[in-house]
This record gives C-alpha cells, sequence and structure tokens, in this order.
C-alpha cells in the first residue's frame, strides 16, 4: 500500500510540475522609440509559444502639423517553439519578418510596400528591435 501510494504522488507530481513548466506561455512585448520626428510603437504577443500576432504604429507630425500615421497588423504561425524566423503574412503579398534571438526580437519590414500601409508623406521603420522586459525599443532603422 505504500508503495502504491508514493507511486501515485510521484505521478501526481509530475503531471503538476510538467502542467507548470511544460506549457507555453503567452508573453507580450511593447516598446516605443522615437527617431527623426517619428514615433514608432511595436506591440509583439507571442501565444502558447507558436502564433505570433505583431501589431506596429508610426506617426510622424508635418511642420504644418497634420500627422501621418502607419498601422501595420499581422499573425504569422511558427512550426515549432523553438522557432528563430518567422514569415508574418500582410496585405497583398507583403511580409514583416521577425527574427528572435533569446530575448531580442528584430521585425524586418523590407519586404513589406509602405503604400499599403500610409501616405505618401509618412515613414515606416525597416527594422525595429525589442528586448524581453525593456519598454524602449533599443533600435529602429527608417525608410
Amino acid at each position: 500500500m505504500k508503495r502504491k501510494l508514493s507511486v501515485y504522488f510521484v505521478a501526481t507530481l509530475l503531471l503538476v510540475v510538467g502542467h507548470a513548466y511544460g506549457a507555453p506561455k503567452s508573453e507580450s512585448f511593447f516598446c516605443v522609440i522615437e527617431k527623426d520626428g517619428t514615433k514608432h510603437e511595436l506591440n509583439i504577443k507571442v501565444e502558447s509559444g507558436k502564433t505570433v500576432s505583431l501589431d506596429y504604429g508610426a506617426s510622424t507630425e508635418s511642420v504644418s502639423g497634420l500627422k501621418h500615421a502607419c498601422r501595420v497588423e499581422g499573425t504569422g504561425q511558427a512550426r515549432s517553439r523553438a522557432w528563430k524566423t518567422i514569415a508574418i503574412p500582410l496585405e497583398d503579398e507583403d511580409v514583416a519578418i521577425l527574427f528572435r534571438c533569446g530575448g531580442t526580437f528584430t521585425i524586418d519590414f523590407t519586404k513589406t510596400n509602405i503604400f499599403n500601409y500610409c501616405g505618401a508623406s509618412s515613414t515606416i521603420a525597416t527594422n525595429l528591435t525589442i528586448k524581453h522586459g525593456s519598454s524602449r525599443c533599443i533600435s529602429v532603422d527608417a525608410m
């Protein structure tokens, strides 16, 4: 009886620990950076370790006070939880590429047609990098 009880205890303990540590968590990353008069905001959500949602916005105020804004949104699906690169489909044939290296994410918009999301006077990032735990983007390159 004692042996049966300890087997049940170990099995239960393994289930609890496996569920607590083995289940992929949902994570959110958000950052803001301003460069050359354009404010860039990036929000990345990783659900269950595989589904990635992207929400990027850029706003530029012109000399006359008008605001030019862009918004790029999309969702991509990774093949495994160990992904390093994921293509996030956008409008038309556009794609945003998300690179992950540890706790650092870099979004690449070079395969994105700016005019699908922005007016002619707007600016969009070509690359934007965020580090886990930081609310300020660590770098931005703009088109």
